[in-house]
């Protein structure tokens, strides 16, 4: 009982510490080549995990306020949700280009719920009205909240609480942790090793290997859940660093947000970059941009030795936009796959396919042509 009120102490304390950094733009300092992959090691236990100097320890009983809680609820339908602070333990802060929030309010940790490791992201901010940006995360805490999917990373539960003496509000997030980290990191780390030597292959052939086609199934499967809603969920954001991958290898879609987020340009559909809105169609554009990451082992636009490597992210989307440069694929890519990824990245949104339909042609593919690994 005492480990859980400490951990809940732990917690209100790192809320309030976040709140006061994100105001002195603390975290605008790192650039984002100094933001991190989620690591693959274990967690560092809790008596490693630093101290906040300088700052009070506060009572639970002073951190809720009755009135405030009525006035920052998130609602009956998330009641169910709701975990107590003293249940979960915090580790320690994790930064990742695909935790990282744009605006820079948003801290995610590592923490312990029901002694399993889980990725808390919290968000604290004034507590006399509820800002932009607390409403669009609480937005995304009752999106997530509806969602329930295998292939997409998992919703555990919603926090939140009141400092009344600091006038301080924040809400958490909790969610599953997956220990290998995202697929940008895992394909950074391949590209290092000799082709026969990378996790990754289209036609695995050793017990270290893992299948590239099933990476694309497991997504284009979440894909096709998201897309099944009336109206259709958008994701926005597809791309390697919004893939986590499972202690069995599994991968798991990240990053969905309620608001429109605003992605990369070089995932961006050609009509999204010219005025268009996001539709489902950009989505699929998005996946084969992945499928070609996925087959080249970095982004198709970003290689040191292409023609393109001189080029800014800028001058990059003006010839996509214009429908001047199309994705290369690796001489071991599959004509199958080359066949789908080329329907997805059609210039016409209207020429490709529906998620469904990608999702069938993969799922043939693995039938058909992949040996059993």
């Amino acid at each position: 009982m005492v480990a859980l009120l400490v951990g809940g102490l732990v917690l209100a304390v790192l809320l309030v510490v976040g709140y006061a950094l994100s105001r002195r733009g603390f975290f605008s300092r790192f650039s984002s080549s100094e933001r991190f992959s989620i690591e693959t090691a274990k967690a560092p236990q809790l008596e490693n995990f630093p101290t906040v100097a300088g700052t009070t320890l506060l009572h639970c009983g002073d951190m809720i306020d009755d009135v405030a809680l009525e006035r920052i609820s998130l609602g009956d339908d998330l009641i169910q949700f709701r975990i107590p602070l003293p249940e979960i333990k915090i580790l320690r802060p994790l930064v990742s280009k695909a935790t990282q929030s744009p605006n820079n309010k948003v801290v995610v940790y590592t923490a312990k719920f029901n002694d399993a490791v889980v990725v808390l992201k919290t968000l604290t901010t004034d507590g006399t009205s509820i800002s932009p940006e607390a409403e669009a995360f609480v937005q995304t805490i009752r999106l997530h909240s509806t969602l329930n999917h295998p292939k997409l990373v998992a919703f555990l539960g919603v926090v939140w609480s009141t400092n009344a003496k600091k006038n301080i509000v924040g809400y958490g997030l909790l969610m599953e942790h997956l220990s290998r980290g995202d697929l940008a990191r895992l394909l950074a780390l391949d590209a290092a090793k000799s082709p026969t030597d990378r996790i990754l292959q289209w036609r695995p052939h050793r017990p270290h290997h893992r299948s590239k086609a099933s990476v694309l199934l497991d997504i284009a499967s979440a894909i096709v859940y998201l897309h099944s809603f009336s109206p259709a969920i958008l994701h926005r954001n597809i791309e390697s660093s919004t893939i986590l991958l499972a202690d069995n290898w599994d991968a798991k879609l990240s990053g969905i947000s309620a608001n429109a987020t605003k992605p990369s340009l070089l995932i961006t559909a050609p009509e999204v970059l010219k005025g268009d809105a996001w539709t489902e169609k950009a989505d699929v554009y998005s996946f084969g941009i992945l499928m070609c990451e996925l087959d080249l082992g970095h982004h198709p636009y970003m290689s040191t030795s292409s023609s393109t490597s001189a080029l800014s992210t800028r001058q990059l989307a003006t010839l996509v936009m214009a429908d001047l440069l199309q994705p290369t694929f690796s001489p071991d890519c599959p004509p199958e796959i080359q066949d789908i990824a080329t329907k997805c990245l059609a210039f016409d949104s209207k020429l490709r396919p529906t998620a469904v339909q990608m999702d069938f042609w993969l799922r043939k593919y693995r039938r058909t042509e992949e040996p059993a690994v």
